[in-house]
């Protein structure tokens, strides 16, 4: 079994390379709808994101996802059935088990009924190891980037996991 050190050069050579290509079904408006009202809950949502009417009167000129809407909640495919990404390291042990550090989304284009979102995953940096209170670790950082079927960038999220 590999040791941590190991881990890190497999994943620094994993650096750029993307990953977890995704498409998603076109976006149905009654799940835009279901997850503004199930993020909004008890208020209300606003009727940008389910009054069609309304909607139609705003500079967006018609029904927007919220910011956080994510078209991949429920989505199953083959990829998803086989569980969580690894990064191409299938082994366990020291290095392979990891948590989630927290992350950062910055939003671009909305989200509309009918769009197909494409996300795709890459490592962009591996930080030397560290000493945590769980043992040697080693914290990485991937971008996720989501665009339309129009090509343009809808969100981009950078993540931090922790592998120990």
């Amino acid at each position: 079994m590999p040791d941590i050190s190991e881990v890190i050069q497999e994943l620094r050579a994993q650096i750029g390379k993307e990953y977890g290509h995704r498409t998603s079904l076109p976006v149905d408006k009654s799940a835009i709808r279901l997850w503004a009202i199930g993020t909004r809950w008890p208020e209300p949502p606003k009727r940008l994101y389910w009054d069609e009417e309304y909607a139609r009167k705003t500079p967006w000129q018609g029904i927007i996802a919220p910011p956080g809407f994510n078209p991949f909640a429920y989505h199953v495919d083959e990829e998803r059935m086989q569980g969580p990404s690894t990064y191409g390291l299938l082994r366990t042990g020291e290095g392979n088990r990891g948590i989630n550090a927290g992350g950062e989304a910055t939003y671009h284009a909305p989200i509309r009924p009918s769009d197909v979102i494409t996300s795709v995953s890459k490592i962009v940096e591996v930080s030397d190891l560290k000493t945590t209170r769980l043992g040697p670790s080693v914290f990485v950082i991937t971008e996720t980037r989501w665009t339309n079927q129009k090509g343009e960038v809808v969100r981009v999220y950078r993540g931090m996991g922790m592998r120990y």
